[in-house]
């Protein structure tokens, strides 16, 4: 059974879709085709977390080419953070052999990880980086599974049992409603706020593209 195991600030590889035309990440892809069993368990900065998001965005800012059109803020991680956790439920809806867990931490790593049963994709948050592929093989892929599964043991998962199926496209109310029975309440957002949201979640930018 194929599983997959990102870990950083807001997730955004878990939301990146396969293409233009489909909402669906490039990762569900095998197991629509084949209609196989996929297990995958996300690990992001807990977006109730003002001090955690907060630092994430510092450090993230402090590598961002001066003057970006698009600068991290708090606003940005968190948005980032409930957004990955709305896609999550949304694509469990949608694919009945998905197995998909969202854990949140206050822990801030200024490492990406992402890792199957293959491989470790290592990155630092980066497009401009290097990235390091690191095969199963690997003894750094051993120490780092141990270091990814501990880390999520301690990291509180999301509780989906109390949420009920989301539209296509929600609406603000049906995400503000979401996020209550997930026990993630939003903010004081407007409607635009929470759209936009809904967008990060549905039609996210991969981040590995270069």
């Amino acid at each position: 059974m194929p599983g997959r195991t990102p870990r950083s600030g807001s997730s955004r590889a878990a939301r990146a879709p396969t293409s233009a035309r489909s909402p669906c990440p490039s990762w569900s892809r095998p197991a629509r085709e084949r209609r196989s069993r996929l297990t995958v368990h996300i690990e992001i900065i807990d977006p109730g977390s003002t001090d955690s998001c907060q630092e994430y965005s510092r450090f993230r800012q402090s590598f961002s080419p001066p003057g970006s059109s698009s600068p991290w803020t708090l606003d940005r991680t968190r948005k980032g953070s409930y957004a990955t956790v709305l896609a999550a439920f949304w694509h469990l809806n949608r694919l009945p052999t998905l197995d998909i867990s969202v854990h949140t931490t206050t822990r801030v790593s200024a490492l990406r990880y992402d890792l199957s049963d293959r491989y470790l994709i290592l990155t630092q948050d980066d497009p401009t980086r290097e990235n390091f592929l690191i095969e199963r093989e690997s003894l750094l892929y051993k120490y780092f599974e141990i270091e990814l599964h501990q880390s999520r043991n301690h990291a509180p998962r999301i509780d989906f049992s109390g949420a009920t199926e989301l539209s296509d496209y929600p609406t603000a109310d049906e995400a503000r409603t979401f996020f209550d029975a997930v026990g993630k309440p939003l903010p004081s957002y407007s409607d635009s706020e929470v759209s936009e949201i809904i967008e990060l979640a549905l039609n996210g930018v991969d981040p590995y593209r270069r």
